[in-house]
Order: structure tokens, then C-alpha cells, then sequence
């Protein structure tokens, strides 16, 4: 590619993925907190402005390679290998230019997209030709949980399909992009065992936690309290089972929900499950970060967070304890009444 010194102490370090495994807190954490690192030496490439740091794929695929990366970074009109090419050379050329300073890429597409060694080792030895050390990071959980929290987004997102039919798509279970096994397998086999480290996802760790426990896990020990780790929460929410169910009973039901009022319901659909894992106690919840389907301005507009609280003190079913008598038989059924009555008080007219 191109011909450039390599400075002796700028170092990458590059978390991969997995998929669902807390990849967008650690995105949108690293982008809020860029002027801290920067104090400690730990740098946001010019070359990956934006949040996500997908670009970074370019340099291990081939002219022929068509994927996500590929949709995403270069479209149809322009050819992979020329703007991987300008991105070696531009990349080089900024960490060429100073000295002993880490610089920190994220983007879980690394993991998922990238399904050869051969791809894999081509990314790696480019990186090689750039800094004088490298680091992968891939942060992995249990298989089940992954397809599972997969599931949920697909649900949310206003997919109709049984747990069961979901499954049973190919590029769900067992494929190369979602196999934790595979994926694990393919990276170890095509890296350095230390250029590559492996961190656990822990289902009962909270976001902050998290945070603090990757990043100082990947080597930033400096991360102190000033990064607002406690203002981190969860991305991507999960859901119960029965609301998740009572979700997937309405989209089967009542197809003719618009987007916007379908992006509503799931939004107040985390917004009463926070509530309850709370005990019914009303605290407050930031939705700021959920992700939904619709647009925007419809449900701003709808669905205010004071909106959403008086309709959870005016309708909202009581919690019950486990020995009421009155406790309903199926807790799916009662949540499922609750959101239809959400919906019905909405109004897009």
C-alpha cells in the first residue's frame, strides 16, 4: 500500500464485537468522553469520524468482498480496494505524524462481517504496517443469551415471528456471523494469542459497571470517575417475557399499526418494564438511549415522558404480589390489555 516509518509508541487497540454484547454503550461512551481520553493519551482516529468505526474493515477485504461494511462505507459507485487503499495511506500518514499515543477503533461489523482468516489476517497486517502494537478485543457471551437478545431487538423492531420460526432462519443460528464459537475459533486461529484478548459479558453487570470493567480491562487504568460512568445505562434495553410475548401478540393482531405508533408502544413497552423491575416504585427512567422504529418527530410529539407517567398512574394494572387472589391467571393477557389500551390513547391523526 504505501511506504511510510512506523512511530515506535503509537499503539491500536481495536474492539470487534460481538454482536449484542454491549457494543453500542461502548461507542457511544468512548464518543462522549473523547476530550478525557485525549488527556490520557488515548485518541479518536480522524480517519473513523464517525461513532461506529466500521471503516476500519475496508483494509481486510478483497476487490470482490461484498458485505455490510461494504454497504455501509463505500456504496456502489466506488471500488473497495482504492478506498481501502486512500484509508491505509490517510491512516498512516495521521499516526505517522505523532508519538507514543493509543488510538481506540469500535465497531462490532469487525466480528460479523469479517468471516475468513484470510480477511482477518489481512486487517492484521495492516494494522502491523501502521503501529508498533495491536490489540483485539472482542467481549463474547453465552450463545443462548446472544440469540436471545437477538430475538428481542428483532421483536422491538416489529418482527412477527415465534421464538422457535426465528431460530430456524439460517443466518440466525449456526451461521459464520452470529456463531460465538466460530467466531472465537476463526479470530484465534488468525491471531497472535497476544494480540488478542477475550472479555466476558456478564448478564447481571450493570452498564456502568461494564464500561469501567472493559475499559480498564483493555488497559486504560487511568479511567476514573470523570468519564460519567454514572450516567451510563443500556443501549438496548431488554424486555421481560411477558412483554416481550404480549409485544409479539399485538404485532400479530393488529398489523395496521404504523411505524411510529408501533415505536411508541415498544418504547412505553420498556419504559413499564423498568417501572416494575423497580417494584412499582415510579422512579424516573432516562429513554434517551432506546432505539425504536418510526419516526422521530411523531412520537416526540406523542409521547412524552410525562405523558408516558400519567398514563402509567392512571391505567397501568397494579402490581400484584405472588399470593393475591386476585393476581390475573396469565400475566401476557394483562400486559397485552395494558398496551392495546396505550395505543388506543394515542392519537395520529
Amino acid at each position: 500500500m504505501g511506504h511510510f516509518e512506523v512511530m515506535p509508541n503509537n499503539h491500536a487497540i481495536i474492539h470487534i464485537g460481538l454482536e449484542r454484547c454491549g457494543s453500542t454503550s461502548i461507542q457511544n461512551f468512548f464518543e462522549l468522553n473523547k476530550q478525557q481520553f485525549e488527556r490520557y493519551g488515548i485518541y479518536k482516529s480522524r480517519q473513523t469520524p464517525s461513532t461506529v468505526h466500521s471503516r476500519l474493515g475496508l483494509l481486510g477485504l478483497d476487490p470482490q468482498d461484498t458485505n455490510e461494511i461494504v454497504r455501509q462505507e463505500v456504496g456502489r459507485d466506488e471500488r473497495v480496494s482504492s478506498v481501502a487503499n486512500q484509508l491505509f495511506d490517510e491512516l498512516k500518514r495521521e499516526v505517522g505524524s505523532v508519538n507514543n499515543r493509543k488510538f481506540f477503533f469500535t465497531s462490532e461489523l469487525l466480528s460479523s462481517q469479517l468471516l475468513s482468516e484470510h480477511q482477518i489476517l489481512k486487517l492484521h497486517n495492516s494494522l502491523t504496517e501502521i503501529f508498533s502494537s495491536i490489540l483485539f478485543v472482542l467481549v463474547v457471551r453465552r450463545q443462548e443469551v446472544l440469540i436471545s437478545s437477538r430475538y428481542s431487538e428483532y421483536v422491538k423492531s416489529g418482527g412477527a415471528s415465534s421464538f422457535v420460526e426465528y431460530c430456524g432462519q439460517d443466518e440466525v443460528v449456526g451461521s459464520e456471523s452470529t456463531n460465538v464459537v466460530k467466531i472465537v475459533r476463526r479470530w484465534t486461529s488468525s491471531v497472535p494469542n497476544s494480540q488478542l484478548l477475550v472479555v466476558p459479558y456478564f448478564e447481571d453487570e450493570d452498564g456502568a459497571s461494564f464500561l469501567r470493567r472493559f475499559f480498564r480491562t483493555v488497559g486504560f487504568e487511568t479511567i476514573t470517575e470523570e468519564f460519567g460512568f454514572g450516567d451510563s445505562v443500556s443501549a438496548n434495553r431488554r424486555l421481560s417475557q411477558v412483554t416481550l410475548d404480549a409485544l409479539l401478540e399485538i404485532r400479530r393482531c393488529q398489523l395496521h399499526l404504523t411505524p411510529a405508533m408501533w415505536g411508541a408502544l415498544v418504547k412505553y413497552a420498556i419504559y413499564r418494564d423498568q417501572v416494575v423491575n423497580s417494584h412499582g416504585n415510579g422512579s424516573h427512567c432516562n429513554m434517551s438511549g432506546d432505539r425504536f422504529v418510526g419516526s422521530n418527530q411523531e412520537v416526540a410529539r406523542f409521547l412524552k415522558e410525562s405523558e408516558v407517567d400519567r398514563f402509567m398512574k392512571s391505567e397501568r394494572l397494579p402490581l400484584k404480589s405472588s399470593n393475591s387472589e386476585n393476581k390475573p391467571n396469565d400475566p401476557r393477557t394483562s400486559i397485552a390489555d395494558e398496551l392495546r389500551r396505550f395505543i388506543a390513547r394515542l392519537n395520529f391523526e
